[in-house]
């Protein structure tokens, strides 16, 4: 699909974990066709228990975010952490840079707003980290240090987050542990159960007004007793104005009364990621349910990549409304998906569902083609038959 032009630079992340030392046990190889891994990613999805489609869905989000960041990022980790003695004694040290856990081009580093300020916390402490903006997201990065280090062993995952427009109070936070197997040929196969231990969240204001957009964050226990949070507000960040004051609240539970503490950092133009490719879009595509799906603009940025959309007005109940997916093929084969978030109304942007390798391939690539994938309601409201519409979203590079 893709016409390779040559550049230089292109592999020199990979070049560089290719000098790290690995064994991998000799895992066995399984290729999969189209059909057979989304069948796999189904059954995934339903092993998560008998819950609301929608809940069902958040849930599959964030632990597969959770499970795909630490694959990406783990064999850097491995080389790169501390002792966890060393660890746990240093709360007020940011280890782990902001590029490193969205799995993005390190140049990042160069707008982030480096904050690595400690607070107390019950039970332990946190770090507000770092903090960056590109035009639909703020992404910030914590770490949470626990004194008691059962519930939380390395490897666990999860996240926090709630939806567009949500109050505060419906902020849904879970976490998962891994639970040893035996050994078998050669490999480990954690299996992995809920802890009893719930997440830390967040509450967002800037200039004084709370944000109340979607939120997405993902958990992985780096160490034990160490969680590393990255937390993804999307909305227009066009919208305030720069510099910004930020106030940014840490709750145990959306159910307490007061947070258990609070952090003041302000941002500025020095942290707004510019565009690296925009390119205009006027594409439309009509979906099963009747609505209208406008695609507007395409964006790439050292922090990551993403689509502009809108739908047309509704002609059905949001009960009935299911949401839509773009799917490209990298160069090395691996799907790559975009998942809608709302903005505001039916404004909305498609970004990765997981850490993303196109974004290193952009600049070698004469376009990008996204097939449209869509759910049919069956008619008790839940997603039935997954379709792959006619149209595709066809970016010029």
């Amino acid at each position: 699909m893709y016409e390779k032009r040559k550049n230089e630079d292109e592999n020199k992340l990979f070049d560089i974990l290719n000098d790290v030392s690995t064994d991998f046990c000799n895992y066995p190889e399984t290729e999969l066709t189209r059909d057979e891994l989304w069948n796999y990613r189904e059954n995934l999805r339903d092993s998560l228990g008998n819950t609301s489609a929608k809940k069902t869905r958040k849930a599959f989000r964030f632990a597969a975010a959770g499970a795909a960041a630490f694959a990406a990022l783990a064999l850097v980790f491995v080389c790169l952490q501390p002792k966890d003695d060393d660890l746990r004694a240093s709360g007020h040290t940011n280890y782990y840079s902001l590029s490193s856990m969205l799995g993005v081009n390190g140049g990042l580093e160069d707008y982030t707003l480096h904050i690595d300020e400690n607070h107390p916390l019950k039970g332990g402490s946190v770090t507000l980290n770092s903090a960056v903006l590109d035009g639909i997201c703020l992404s910030v990065s914590s770490t949470y240090y626990y004194e008691e280090m059962q519930e939380l062993p390395r490897l666990t995952n999860g996240g926090w987050g709630r939806d567009y427009g949500s109050a505060f109070d419906r902020t849904d936070a879970f976490l998962f542990k891994p639970e040893p197997q035996s050994r078998e040929s050669g490999s480990f196969n954690p299996t992995y159960t809920e802890s009893k231990e719930k997440p830390y969240i967040q509450r967002l204001y800037i200039d004084g007004k709370e944000i109340l957009c979607e939120t997405e964050s993902d958990l992985y226990a780096s160490a034990n007793g160490v969680l590393q949070d990255t937390a993804s507000y999307y909305f227009d960040t066009k919208t305030i104005s720069l510099p910004a004051h930020a106030t940014l609240e840490i709750w145990k539970s959306p159910e307490d009364q007061t947070p258990e503490t609070v952090f003041e950092f302000t941002l500025t133009e020095k942290n707004l990621v510019p565009d690296t490719t925009s390119v205009r879009l006027d594409q439309k595509a009509t979906l099963p349910d009747g609505r209208t799906v406008h695609f507007k603009k395409f964006v790439h940025n050292i922090r990551g990549l993403y689509i502009e959309a809108e739908y047309s007005e509704d002609v059905i109940s949001p009960e009935k409304k299911r949401p839509i997916y773009l799917e490209c093929y990298d160069k090395s084969g691996i799907i790559q998906t975009l998942r809608e978030r709302e903005l505001e109304g039916n404004i909305l942007v498609f970004t990765p569902d997981h850490i993303n390798t196109l974004y290193s391939k952009i600049d070698s690539m004469d376009f990008l083609e996204f097939e449209i994938i869509a759910y049919v309601s069956d008619e008790k409201g839940n997603s039935g038959k997954r379709l792959r519409l006619d149209e595709t979203v066809r970016v010029p590079l």
